[in-house]
């Protein structure tokens, strides 16, 4: 019945999944689909992907909302290909969430941003927008942009929590927290992990694991460089041309010192006018 259905919805957002809790079998038979949809949908957030694929494919769903749930689970299988395939048949906001995802997975960060972005100026549900919110969050942290990252997760948790949505609201909070220490704000970070324990008891480990994020922050520097991945990627970058230039052997110096002299051969640069041969 249409009541069972959403104190099972309910349950799916408050985290109370387990098989000795939500009793499927209390919808009508003839909700085929809808049951099939509800029950992929816990073993999706149980970490099961493999087993809510199947599920959709024994009942043969294909509507919309069941291809964005399929969507979430191969990306969660890494079958990002497959998960961008699907998406194309989902609702815009499923879409969006599961198409920025792989651009996250692919390291396509202003892609993925652009793909969320565009996706929130037309949604208007709270729940498709703290999804998509909190895909945002991700992709920001992921490009170093700390500060923008805890925003976004900060605006997940609050809708999340407006909806009473408390697993999503406290995945929410554990990015916030990260965040949050990432820019040095290190008690707004602990706290933010304690909300996040308090409204999910069974991610009783994230406070310890804020606490050694601090304290791994405090051992490297009192003050945390929230570009730290960008620079990184871009050191690594150039240590790539540098090396591919050392190996290049199609050009030589002439041996004339008044040359030579004007040449920095580890920065690969010419201070003044020489002359270089190529080789044929």
């Amino acid at each position: 019945t249409a009541g069972t259905r959403d104190v099972i919805t309910d349950m799916l957002k408050t985290a109370t999944t387990g098989a000795d809790r939500i009793n499927l079998s209390a919808l009508d038979a003839r909700a085929g689909e809808e049951r099939a949809l509800l029950r992929a949908e816990a073993l999706r957030r149980q970490s099961h992907p493999e087993e809510a694929l199947a599920v959709l494919a024994d009942a043969r769903a294909e509507s919309p909302r069941a291809w964005a749930i399929r969507a979430r689970a191969e990306w969660d299988l890494g079958l990002l290909d497959e998960a961008l395939a699907s998406a194309a048949k989902a609702p815009a906001a499923g879409a969006a969430e599961a198409s920025a995802l792989v651009a996250y997975s692919r390291g396509a960060s202003d892609e993925g941003l652009r793909t969320v972005g565009d996706a929130l100026e037309s949604v208007s549900d709270l729940n498709e927008r703290a999804r998509l919110l909190g895909v945002r969050g991700m992709l920001c942290h992921g490009a170093g942009r700390s500060s923008d990252a805890l925003d976004a997760f900060e605006s997940a948790a609050a809708f999340a929590g407006a909806l009473g949505a408390s697993v999503d609201e406290a995945s929410y909070l554990t990015g916030a927290a990260a965040a949050a220490i990432d820019v040095g704000r290190f008690d707004e970070g602990r706290h933010r992990a304690e909300r996040a324990v308090a409204t999910n008891d069974e991610l009783a480990h994230i406070a310890d694991r804020m606490t050694n994020r601090i304290r791994s922050h405090c051992s490297e520097t009192h003050q945390p460089w929230p570009g730290q991945p960008r620079h990184e990627r871009a050191q690594a970058q150039m240590g790539d041309r540098m090396q591919r230039c050392a190996d290049d052997q199609t050009t030589t110096i002439d041996d004339d010192p008044a040359f030579t002299d004007r040449v920095n051969r580890q920065a690969g640069e010419v201070t003044g006018v020489g002359r270089a041969t190529v080789q044929q």
